[in-house]
């Protein structure tokens, strides 16, 4: 459905999806200081996120063998830990 989404993602996404991001969007607020209408909020969200996308997205891709650089597992969740928390830290409002 995320690589070809058919007419039912739509549904799946509203009765799913939403319920699961509006609580990550309450706990980022809390944490950052940003409210709700405030689009560092959906950007730091995306910036944490995104990693972790590609991860799953692109564990079992054919191109994963193609990579020059091969890291294991273990190592490239411990960097993308360390990377997340920093942001977080970052993207806290002062």
């Amino acid at each position: 459905e995320v690589m070809n989404p058919s007419p039912m993602l739509e549904k799946i996404f509203q009765k799913e999806a939403l319920p699961k991001i509006f609580v990550i969007m309450k706990i980022f607020s809390e944490y950052t200081g940003y409210t709700a209408d405030d689009p560092r909020l959906y950007s730091g969200i995306i910036t944490l996120a995104a990693p972790f996308a590609v991860c799953l997205l692109g564990r079992h891709h054919s191109l994963r063998r193609e990579m020059p650089v091969h890291i294991p597992i273990e190592t490239m969740a411990e960097n993308i830990k360390q990377l997340a928390l920093a942001n977080l830290e970052n993207l806290k409002k002062e």
